[in-house]
């Protein structure tokens, strides 16, 4: 090959221009390093196709057949009806958005089509499947999925990347691992690796190509969990040697501000005060990562924190990740100074431009002594008097790089404290081996008088129940939360919004049922979570973008499909979304009635404790050391591009081989590492 490929260039890349290299940004991929290392999700088995004669409703098929006609309705949300001739029986599929993806379907196309299918009487339909158009040459039967949010077709991040692979295997790339390091991870070298799960063989058998493909992704999580331990310990030595502010205030003020709140403080949150109050009283930067339940009043000690910063003379400010979580805690905040000469400010992306000049130059000034932000805090026009203290919420959404800028905004002599606070409570055991180094603290105290959340299993098959539950609750003017694993039937999993959607509006007025997922346009997701929140809709369908950062006192119930999709921290951090006002909170988890006995098991010690940290505990007992690493959707944490907390739970015993090879790495595997994952330096894979 002649072409010469520059890593930090996409556009030296054959078919990707301007309009291509922005929707790959979009998904954060920036470098030619980041394409190669956007793995495949999960393989799709396309090995048989399915009898139009003999499916069943909401079965998961593959058909084969030829379009008969295409008509695209009118109005202000435009959909497109296919009508496939499928073995001699017509199946109609819907696509409800963005159905300018789909312009290349034309009549008399012969299409291979995947999803699940809906069938009333005789009549056979699909919303929003996969629709692959057959060549002469016909179509692999075993395929990687990638997650692109629908932002690059399926078929186009594919050829990208097989001709990367071409590239690659014609240069003579030598392993980052050392042979024996290789046997003692049980991992293949990194070209093997990469053919495992970009290109899965349709010669051998479904099983056989997915054994490689796991192995394949097993040796790139295990690159990108040395990858997290070499940037804690980096951040750590650097901060140990970084002069930080030291705290002047007098602790009775402290005690005042505590006796204005109107309730008691936990003997957690007086724990973690201390220790906050010890690294303050130092010359050097300290960096804690703060874990607390649902609900276990993380808020209250970051304000405490805060307000320790302000009679200090420093500022303070508190980064986000979602615009909806920056409002909540600007409206606690205010709450909690009320009467004090606290100057609290917020910067998001929907202030105008004139309204954040003037902030900038409040910060600048000092004027303003608390500013809360999500992704604008990040701006290089803002810059600090004081900056005491960083506090970063949801820190897991954020990676190295971020978490880094505010720091430069601030004073370059002396820097500021870092606290970061993470909703997700982890068993001790894994925080030693993710965070060996940093300090640490958990609350693990709720409030007094919170109800706990009422948490009850459903078999499938008596889901239809639930309705009834949902029409007494919204005629009791309560909101629910109706969540579902995947977004349409593209993925291998059954309930997705859009089928549930359908099934929804068939019972409950179309108006009251708000849409919200990851694919949707942000002004889409933030006009529906609006509505939701003015109590404009009943329901809100959703994925786990709700996960973190939503408050709405009014939703008493929240319904989660196919349960057994998710580890028990996430469905604990989901049932945390409800039960936050005066009423009673109500979870049904929805399992199928072919779920293992381990799967049962693990939701059960849901419906028996509402205590986050022992769930975890539990969770981590119960799967045992796996297999290797499943195939689970990525992205869940932005810090890490392939791991997500299921995985490593699923494969602690695994994961615990991370301190082992770590001790043996010599410097120049840190650096290459390093470059790869965090883009920390300047050369990924060698190109």
């Amino acid at each position: 090959m002649n072409i010469k490929l520059k890593d930090n260039d996409l556009t030296t890349l054959p078919g990707v221009g301007v309009a291509t290299k922005g929707k790959l940004e979009e998904l954060g991929i920036k470098t030619i390093t980041d394409i190669i290392l956007f793995l495949p999700s999960h393989l799709l088995d396309k090995t048989s196709t399915s009898n139009p004669n003999n499916v069943t409703d909401k079965q998961k098929c593959i058909f084969i057949g030829v379009i008969k006609s295409i008509i695209i309705t009118k109005g202000p949300k435009r959909s497109m009806i296919v009508k496939v001739n499928v073995d001699g029986i017509d199946l109609q599929i819907r696509f409800l958005h963005k159905i300018f993806m789909f312009s290349n379907l034309k009549t008399g196309l012969k299409i291979r089509i995947t999803g699940v299918v809906y069938k009333q009487s005789k009549t056979l339909s699909m919303i929003h499947p996969e629709v692959e158009i057959m060549s002469s040459d016909g179509l692999e039967k075993i395929i990687p999925f990638y997650d692109t949010k629908k932002k690059v077709t399926q078929g186009k991040i594919r050829k990208i990347i097989k001709f990367l692979l071409d590239y690659l295997s014609n240069k003579n790339n030598k392993d980052i691992f050392m042979d024996d390091q290789l046997l003692k991870l049980e991992i293949p070298n990194y070209l093997d690796a990469l053919l495992f799960c970009h290109l899965p063989s349709s010669k051998i058998s479904y099983n056989e190509s997915l054994e490689k493909f796991l192995q394949g992704r097993k040796r790139f999580i295990f690159e990108e969990l040395l990858a997290h331990r070499i940037k804690i310990n980096t951040e750590i030595n650097s901060s140990s040697k970084q002069i930080g502010y030291k705290f002047d205030y007098e602790k009775s003020d402290i005690d005042k501000m505590i006796s204005t709140l109107g309730f008691s403080l936990t003997d957690s949150q007086i724990d973690v005060l201390n220790d906050l109050e010890k690294d303050f009283s130092k010359g050097t930067v300290s960096k804690r990562l703060i874990q607390g339940d649902v609900g276990c009043g993380k808020t209250i000690v970051a304000a405490l924190a805060a307000y320790m910063c302000y009679l200090s003379d420093l500022q303070t400010s508190l980064l986000v990740p979602t615009e909806i979580l920056a409002n909540q805690h600007y409206k606690s905040l205010l709450k909690i100074f009320d009467g004090t000469k606290i100057n609290i400010e917020l910067i998001t992306s929907s202030v105008c431009k004139s309204d954040k000049d003037v902030i900038y130059e409040k910060i600048s000034s000092g004027e303003i002594n608390i500013i809360i932000g999500t992704h604008s805090l990040l701006s290089d026009n803002i810059r600090f008097k004081n900056l005491g203290l960083s506090i970063i919420d949801e820190q897991h959404k954020f990676g190295v790089r971020q978490r880094a800028q505010i720091h430069k905004s601030s004073n370059k002599t002396i820097q500021p404290h870092q606290i970061m606070l993470s909703a997700t409570p982890i068993p001790r055991s894994l925080s030693l081996v993710l965070y060996e180094g940093l300090s640490y603290s958990r609350i693990t105290d709720v409030p007094k008088g919170r109800k706990p959340v009422k948490t009850e299993l459903i078999n499938k098959i008596n889901r239809e129940a639930i309705f009834d539950f949902v029409k007494d609750a919204i005629n009791s003017k309560q909101q629910i939360f109706w969540m579902c694993p995947a977004i349409d039937s593209n993925s291998d999993r059954t309930s997705n919004i859009y089928g549930v959607y359908e099934e929804l509006i068939e019972i409950f007025p179309s108006d009251r049922v708000a849409i919200l997922h990851g694919q949707a346009e942000q002004s889409e997701n933030e006009i529906n979570m609006r509505k939701f929140h003015k109590h404009d809709a009943d329901i809100l369908l959703c994925t786990t973008m709700i996960e973190v950062g939503i408050n709405i006192p009014n939703a008493t119930t929240i319904i989660i499909e196919d349960a057994s999709r998710f580890g028990l921290s996430q469905l604990h951090q989901l049932r945390g979304r409800v039960g936050r006002g005066r009423q009673q909170g109500f979870c049904f988890l929805i399992y199928d009635e072919k779920s293992s006995e381990l799967s049962l098991s693990r939701l059960e010690s849901l419906v028996n404790t509402n205590d986050g940290f022992s769930i975890a505990e539990t969770d981590l007992k119960l799967r045992g050391a796996g297999d290797y690493f499943g195939q689970r959707q990525s992205g869940q944490y932005n810090n890490f591009k392939l791991i997500n907390y299921e995985e490593i739970l699923d494969n602690f015993t695994e994961v615990k081989k991370i301190n082992e090879i770590y001790s043996e790495l010599t410097d120049t595997q840190k650096k290459i590492l390093l470059s790869r994952w965090s883009q920390l330096g300047n050369k990924g894979i060698d190109l």
